[in-house]
């Protein structure tokens, strides 16, 4: 005994999806979203150059402070927030880590560095204490 049988439609009787025309239920509900930009991967070559004509700056105080900011985003993946909101105390420069806080989520993460880093960090705030005497900040 089928569904005939019993009154009712057949399945193949019904339509395989219901006919809206041009009309789209969904329209309007959920919001437009731009398409996210085509990411930029930067190869070896260019991240030398990078750096290099962040050294070339007029004021050796700016060289060094890009030279280090941007070697920081290039071998930690830091955010760019994360990384200009570094304290000295956050800093390990005896081991080679840094601590991050409050990034994404607000949540604090200690991130190793690679010893070139460390070692240009070291030579930032030499520069930055020699340019800037006067009483220490524990910004960087």
């Amino acid at each position: 005994m089928g569904a005939e049988a019993c009154g009712g439609p057949r399945v193949r009787d019904l339509p395989a999806r219901p006919r809206l025309g041009d009309r789209d239920p969904l329209a309007g509900l959920i919001p437009y979203q731009h398409p996210r930009a085509t990411p930029y991967l930067f190869t070896d070559t260019d991240l030398a150059a990078l750096l290099a004509a962040a050294g070339t700056l007029r004021y050796q105080l700016a060289a060094a402070t890009y030279r280090a900011l941007l070697g920081l985003l290039i071998t930690t993946g830091l955010r760019v927030g994360e990384a200009i909101n570094l304290d000295r105390a956050d800093l390990g420069l005896d081991d080679d880590l840094l601590l991050v806080r409050g990034g994404k989520f607000g949540k604090d993460r200690i991130v190793p560095t690679h010893p070139a880093t460390t070692a240009e960090m070291a030579r930032y705030l030499d520069i930055r204490d020699d340019l800037l005497p006067g009483p220490r900040t524990l910004r960087c």
